[in-house]
């Protein structure tokens, strides 16, 4: 026997209604049944109120996720072309970095990052169904770093980057952050942001609920390095055990090169009001 057999629209909206949802109109009901699933014990329309806001906060972020990235990409390329040359020989020189951390699980259990970095990278280059890549193969038998580096995803790029001697680290994270901070406050900072601007990136990517999302407590910024890079003691204990203020504290960190800032939390208050009037 199926665990859940088929129903109908108006066998779905009969068992919401046995489990205490109500509606103000059920011909709109069938039309969200039919585009989502769903169930509850309130109003339907309020929980496909906090459903549509949900949405819109995903997208909200993934556009301003995919900004960070670009520059994150595009700085990264340029300053590992700059220090170590745009040449393959040059900047995948392993000797040139550090080898990273030992890897625990998976086919490169027991080998450092480095070299599981650098294969991915090495599967890009030689992938030529990628139009940029097979062009600089086949025309200058070498691709730069600016040519694969927007084929490799953040995950790829985020290790990439954890490799790279501190000068380079440096000047990335002053591409984002206050250059007149810390180098190594701004250098932890940014790459801690780099984490949460990943898993939230996946988060909205595949669809899944930003409010029903907990910041793991391992993955949090300490709240000293906030205090320490705001010059500031307005930032409580508390504030930062939140996860989705921290995000946005990290997302205000790295959106200050662009001067997005404002104009993101204009964007989240609108979209906020408007779940609310609903």
């Amino acid at each position: 026997m199926e665990d859940k057999p088929f129903k109908t629209l108006d066998d779905q909206i009969q068992l919401l209604k046995s489990r205490n949802m109500r509606f103000r109109n059920e011909e709109n009901a069938k039309y969200v049944l039919i585009n989502n699933s769903y169930y509850g014990g309130q109003f339907f329309e309020d929980m496909l109120a906090i459903y549509d806001f949900d949405k819109s906060l995903a997208s909200i972020l993934y556009k301003y996720i995919m900004t960070i990235e670009t520059t994150f990409k595009t700085s990264l390329s340029y300053y590992i072309s700059h220090d170590l040359g745009s040449m393959q020989n040059q900047y995948l020189d392993k000797t040139k970095y550090s080898n990273g951390y030992r890897i625990s699980t998976g086919n490169f259990s027991g080998s450092f990052s480095i070299e599981k970095t650098f294969f991915e990278i090495n599967q890009k280059i030689k992938d030529t169904n990628i139009t940029s890549i097979r062009h600089y193969t086949e025309n200058h038998k070498n691709v730069p770093p600016w040519i694969v580096m927007p084929t490799l995803s953040l995950g790829v790029i985020y290790e990439w980057y954890r490799l790279v001697r501190p000068p380079i680290k440096t000047n990335v994270a002053n591409t984002f952050l206050y250059s007149d901070r810390d180098e190594t406050l701004n250098k932890e900072i940014f790459q801690q942001s780099l984490k949460t601007i990943h898993l939230y990136r996946n988060i909205v990517a595949h669809g899944s609920r930003l409010i029903m999302h907990e910041m793991p407590i391992e993955k949090r910024l300490r709240p000293n390095l906030i205090k320490q890079y705001a010059k500031s003691n307005i930032i409580n204990n508390d504030m930062c055990m939140i996860d989705h203020i921290e995000f946005l504290l990290y997302f205000q960190l790295c959106a200050y090169f662009f001067q997005i800032d404002q104009q993101l939390r204009k964007t989240l208050s609108m979209s906020y009001d408007i779940y609310l009037n609903n």
